[in-house]
């Protein structure tokens, strides 16, 4: 007994001491916290409320995307989106049903999520349904365990309880198809209001999904022809929206019960026994004014206006008689009696993005654009910058200067100061932002032109720095196209041959040329410049023009989407139909030039070219000269030679918000890949990041690695493509591999494919000639 006993206290003391080591080592060393590898974020607004829901201790708001919760007690925001695991995108419709505690999520394509003690069940019958025309989901109304589903073509019954489709009514003349906005039930008939009035039939039918069954409503007293846009029923009584009219129902026929004309009711709710309509005033479609119009059950109206409600669409009381409203321009908005708040969690301010740059930690987005044609869209988002975890949008609402701009739809942050950046807009000029301060560059004040045909606008499109810290613009549909703003403000124009000036996009490679794409050409994509390091002397310039062909460049189409260099000084650029590389890219302004080549790809037993059925609309390289491609098609990862696909992420299989990539932007600090599509951005945790020429900063992490943890672990901060080898305490090799860039990745697994075991490792790294090195440690508790 004392033998066992004494055994038992030597192994808790030797698991005692290790932990002491553990905890003696790290609370002497400042562990960094990261993200882990292979983890997504999303990034979309929630200043934009559409929607509302309640219950006992949150509120749920429906924005721009997704929707969030708020706390009523504790006033904390939760953010739900695809990566929280919400099976779609734009949210429309957040319903609650008290008694099975479930909250309904109406999506704009019909799809539906149910939310349930935090698990999510997905029903998309309506979604997969193959019904011709408009199919979305307008209202949803609560009776009993169904939720009836008001759709553009008719009345959908959802069982709550087992997930599925009950029944579906087309209550149409002959059975057809009937926009439905809104159902309604008043003692034993169910009511639908509908674009061609008021549907009813008894709720003892024998079958409510015979059309037979269904009647008009009688159009007595105040109710008229026309569309219904919604229906309700409070305190017993049928009430109607007919052409911002609000009728109720009576024993002699339809009456008014408010007719202003001007007024447009966004909804009709009920709660805390109110009858509530958020609305808007209308003068000549324009929105002048808004206020939330509460009736009690004498039918005594109450008016609520204040300057935080501006686009009311939907409005709540609490069981404490607080009033929450959505609205499309606050985000959510608490007013009680004694206070008035905005709910808004940090966001982008817009789900825009055109194009995207990252420098020193920080993230910058151009949210204009332009269509196919490069025609204005005339957005007004302004620019936005994520920095620290925290998005800033910057634009007319808080930077008056900015009021009139329109389409920023580029930027270069300036190498040389962290602290300037400069934006295109493609109808402006170029904005310079330095020390928080923006000014203006346009035709009236600077050597930039106006368009031809268009002699009011300056229209930038491209910007890049080059490494003297000379500023060269794309001035699109300029005489002089070709732009250069000099480090000590000179500036300089040049035209390119054969009046090529449709100028786009443009990089400065690492041997100086400037590689401009040129749009709205049949011919040609490519302008390629160099002024061979003298910007007075034009005797001593070099250009090219590059299109499809052998000898002209050979690319696979001029329809040039998107260009980058790698980290060996080839050029990668994304056509309508795929991806060339020019292998040869110091040659191209030489006599001898340079074609582009297309990459020889392997799928499925068939060779082809690496992504010659696709849009390439961004590239971007990273810290281990991979390539992200963004398509139509989702996002790609692929080798550093083109060859092996490693990622392709679609919003099938990733919280990507769409298949269509914008733009793609890398951290290299942190390796975040930041991806923008037509619906928002999304970031994913990459394990490649930016190496050095010395070890930098070296940190492991998750470290220690504890029980729980299956996942990567990361080492970054290394020294470029570093060798990397982890050993035990007695040297015993556990596991070799490659830095990607200056992060290496070690699964956790020893060389014979084994978990390691409790206890200390040892990482060594080094680069290709030994002469920088660095020791660090991992501790795994087990």
């Amino acid at each position: 007994m004392l033998i066992h006993q004494s055994g038992q206290a030597r192994n808790k003391g030797s698991k005692r001491f290790f932990y002491l080591i553990v905890f003696f080592f790290f609370s002497t060393t400042i562990i960094g916290f990261s993200r882990p590898i292979g983890s997504w974020n999303v990034h979309v607004p929630h200043q934009n409320a559409y929607s509302l829901a309640i219950d006992n201790e949150y509120v749920y708001c429906a924005t721009s995307i997704f929707f969030f919760s708020h706390g009523k007690s504790d006033r904390a925001n939760k953010l739900f989106d695809k990566n929280s695991g919400l099976a779609d995108t734009d949210v429309t419709i957040l319903k609650y049903h008290e008694e099975l505690e479930k909250l309904i999520i109406i999506y704009e394509n019909s799809n539906i999520d149910i939310l349930k003690n935090g698990r999510f069940t997905n029903v998309s019958d309506i979604l997969r349904a193959n019904i011709l025309g408009d199919k979305r989901i307008l209202n949803v109304t609560i009776k009993e365990e169904i939720a009836y589903l008001s759709t553009a073509f008719g009345i959908v019954l959802l069982d709550l309880e087992s997930y599925e489709i009950a029944d579906t009514y087309y209550i149409g003349e002959d059975g057809d198809p009937l926009r439905v906005n809104n159902v309604s039930f008043l003692e034993d008939t169910i009511y639908a209001a509908t674009s061609q009035g008021i549907r009813k039939a008894p709720l003892d039918a024998p079958i409510l999904a015979n059309f037979q069954f269904w009647s008009w409503e009688p159009h007595t007293g105040d109710l008229m022809p026309g569309e219904v846009q919604n229906i309700i029923t409070y305190d017993n009584r049928l009430f109607a929206m007919l052409n911002n009219r609000l009728l109720k129902k009576g024993s002699s026929g339809w009456e008014i019960v408010f007719d202003e004309a001007n007024w447009r009711t966004n909804r009709m709710r009920i709660s805390n026994n109110k009858l509530i309509l958020p609305q808007e005033k209308i003068d000549n479609e324009d929105v002048i004014d808004s206020r939330i119009l509460v009736y009690d059950t004498d039918l005594d109206g109450l008016i609520y206006t204040n300057n935080s409600i501006v686009r009311p669409s939907d409005a709540l009381f609490d069981e404490s008689g607080v009033l929450w409203v959505a609205d499309v321009f606050r985000g959510l908005v608490r007013l009680s009696p004694n206070s008035v708040s905005q709910i808004r969690p940090n966001s982008p301010g817009t789900s825009r993005v055109f194009r995207m740059s990252s420098r020193n930690g920080r993230t910058y987005v151009a949210p204009g654009g332009a269509n196919l044609s490069w025609n204005y869209t005339f957005n007004r988002d302004g620019f936005l910058e994520y920095t620290g975890n925290w998005w800033n949008s910057y634009n007319r609402f808080n930077r008056p200067i900015l009021d009139t701009v329109f389409n920023i739809i580029n930027l270069a942050p300036n190498p040389n100061n962290e602290k300037e950046i400069y934006f295109a807009s493609f109808y402006n000029g170029l904005i310079r932002w330095k020390n928080d301060e923006l000014s203006i560059y346009s035709q009236y004040n600077s050597p930039l032109q106006a368009a031809l045909g268009d002699a009011l606008r300056t229209n930038i499109t491209g910007l890049a720095f080059d490494r003297n810290g000379n500023l060269w613009i794309s001035n699109f549909l300029a005489p002089d196209p070709v732009a250069v703003k000099t480090a000590d403000d000179k500036w300089f124009n040049f035209r390119p041959p054969g009046g090529i000036n449709t100028l786009t996009d443009v990089i400065v490679d690492s041997r100086n040329q400037k590689w401009f794409i040129v749009s709205r050409s049949n011919t040609h994509g490519l302008f390629v410049f160099s002024e061979n390091g003298d910007l007075e002397n034009n005797s001593n310039n070099q250009s090219r023009l590059l299109g499809t062909g052998s000898g002209n460049g050979n690319l696979p189409s001029a329809d040039v989407l998107s260009i980058a260099e790698d980290k060996e000084g080839r050029i990668w650029v994304g056509t309508a139909e795929g991806v060339a590389v020019f292998f040869c890219a110091g040659q191209v302004l030489s006599d001898q030039g340079c074609d582009a080549q297309q990459i020889t790809t392997v799928v499925d037993g068939f060779a082809g070219y690496l992504f010659e059925a696709e849009r390439v609309n961004a590239i971007a390289v990273d810290g281990a000269n991979r390539k992200w491609v963004g398509t139509n098609n989702g996002i790609f990862l692929v080798s550093a030679d083109g060859t092996e696909e490693i990622h392709h992420f679609t919003v099938n299989n990733s919280p990507l918000l769409s298949n269509v990539i914008t733009s793609i932007s890398i951290q290299d600090s942190n390796g975040e890949v930041f991806i923008g599509t037509d619906k928002g951005i999304v970031s994913y945790k990459s394990d490649a990041t930016g190496g050095g020429e010395t070890h930098e900063n070296v940190l492991v992490y998750p470290n220690p690695v504890r029980p729980e943890y299956s996942g990567p672990i990361a080492i970054k901060g290394l020294v470029n493509n570093a060798d990397v080898r982890i050993t035990d305490v007695n040297g015993m090799l556990v596991y070799q591999t490659r830095a990607l860039g200056g992060q290496a990745i070690w699964d956790g697994n020893r060389l014979n494919g084994g978990q390691a075991k409790s206890g200390v490792y040892l990482v060594f790294s080094t680069n290709s000639t030994g002469e920088e090195t660095m020791v660090s440690k991992i501790f795994f508790v087990r």
